[in-house]
């Protein structure tokens, strides 16, 4: 499965984890909820990918600009007055 696919694929998922985390967690650390969320995505990664190829490391180096940038589209549209997080 190319990265392309898998990110479109992991999109829902990412949206889910920003909301909850933002439930769990509202205490406006953004860096620390987006390492989190990209934490809980990359584990994700790992199992689905590591099941049917083993090439996740490779696939979470292509798909991690994306996933972030993905995250900060996010909280800036979800969360307007908050900074955009780097990480």
């Amino acid at each position: 499965m190319n990265w392309i696919t898998m990110t479109i694929r992991l999109v829902p998922f990412v949206i889910k984890m920003v909301g909850i985390v933002e439930k769990l967690f509202d205490d406006g650390e953004g860096a620390n909820k987006k390492k989190l969320v990209m934490e809980m995505v990359e584990g994700a990664l790992e199992a689905i990918v590591g099941i049917s190829t083993g090439e996740q490391k490779e696939l979470w180096t292509k798909l991690e600009p994306t996933i972030s940038s993905i995250i900060d589209a996010l909280a800036g549209f979800l969360f307007p007055h908050d900074d955009e997080v780097k990480v």
